[in-house]
């Protein structure tokens, strides 16, 4: 998300390429559990510019839970398809307030990522 705005300065590239698998992984972690704090909150408040800050963080920090809880229940038992949209309706009954778009997007890419 940090490249949406703006392409990775050399140096930052350069940094990335020293970390090894174990530091990618917890960089990687580190950036989904403050989602709310990073570039996304100024993407959704320049959508919205009217919404209130805190609901905006809120709705970054369900839509990670969200897309969390499409992976934790993917189990490939069986059919393909079946499983990325077995995994999502699960997924659904937690978080039940998206968009019938969003829970499209969220089996393709589910389906993308576990192929």
């Amino acid at each position: 998300m940090d490249t949406i705005e703006r392409r990775s300065s050399t140096e930052e590239v350069r940094v990335y390429r020293t970390l090894t698998p174990e530091q990618i992984s917890a960089k990687y972690r580190s950036d989904r559990d403050h989602a709310s704090e990073g570039p996304m909150f100024g993407y959704l408040k320049r959508a919205h510019p009217h919404a209130d800050d805190e609901a905006i963080r809120q709705a970054v920090i369900v839509a990670v839970k969200f897309e969390d809880a499409t992976f934790t229940h993917f189990n490939w038992n069986g059919d393909f398809r079946d499983c990325v949209v077995r995994a999502v309706a699960q997924a659904a009954r937690q978080y039940p307030d998206f968009l019938d778009t969003t829970y499209r997007d969220a089996r393709n890419n589910l389906a993308y990522y576990m192929k």
